[in-house]
């Protein structure tokens, strides 16, 4: 989608329209599965295995940059 040039406030106005619809969405579903997360994360050993699953995830996500 590109702007208009002869009335480039109205197509900036339409792509942050067309943004905030698909991003409200977005930050409610994030932000309701943080709240879920956060009840699931008060144990310790689950606290614990998520920190640990989360870590290796990370050193993968690092190595596969590096071996490209």
């Amino acid at each position: 989608m590109y702007t208009n040039t002869i009335e480039p406030y109205i197509s900036i106005l339409l792509v942050a329209i067309i943004f905030a619809l698909i991003n409200w969405p977005c930050v409610a579903i994030w932000a309701m599965f943080g709240s879920k997360l956060r009840e699931k994360l008060k144990q310790p050993s689950t606290l614990k295995r998520f920190n640990l699953v989360m870590g290796i995830l990370l050193a993968l996500s690092g190595i596969s940059v590096l071996l490209q």
